[in-house]
């Protein structure tokens, strides 16, 4: 004779396999914070220069991809900030930093600012590009 679901011997059973569940843990959302280039940084078109962010609290798994954008007057520069077109793409959110060459093409100006994308994404202080 099979047991009942009302019997203690099924009750046990079914306890056992909801003990052997995996919990599903949502994904930490890593937003770092920016720390250059800022208010005081020049960029000089056609050099290479770093990126640099604070990583101190970046989850063990970042669910998403990376990349970096540019924008002038908040605005992203199209050319600059769609998949492909990144000044980087695809970068270990948890190094810190990437380097990234500055584009020659683009109107120098006080008023840019990068983008770093990863779970969300964080703009970061408006800072210089100059003419070579």
């Amino acid at each position: 004779m099979l047991p009942r679901p009302s019997t203690p011997l099924a009750t046990v059973a079914a306890a056992s396999v909801n003990a052997l569940a995996v919990p599903v843990v949502a994904p930490d959302v890593f937003v770092p914070r920016i720390i250059t280039p800022n208010q005081d940084t020049v960029w000089v078109k056609g050099a290479t220069v770093e990126v640099t962010w604070d990583t101190s609290d970046a989850p063990a798994v970042i669910s998403k991809g990376s990349a970096v954008g540019l924008n002038k007057a908040d605005i992203p520069i199209d050319r600059y900030s769609k998949p492909g077109n990144f000044l980087a793409e695809d970068f270990d959110l948890r190094a810190g930093s990437v380097s990234i060459v500055v584009p020659s093409d683009i109107d120098a100006g006080d008023d840019h600012s990068i983008t770093l994308f990863s779970d969300s994404s964080n703009r970061g202080e408006q800072f210089s590009i100059i003419d070579s």
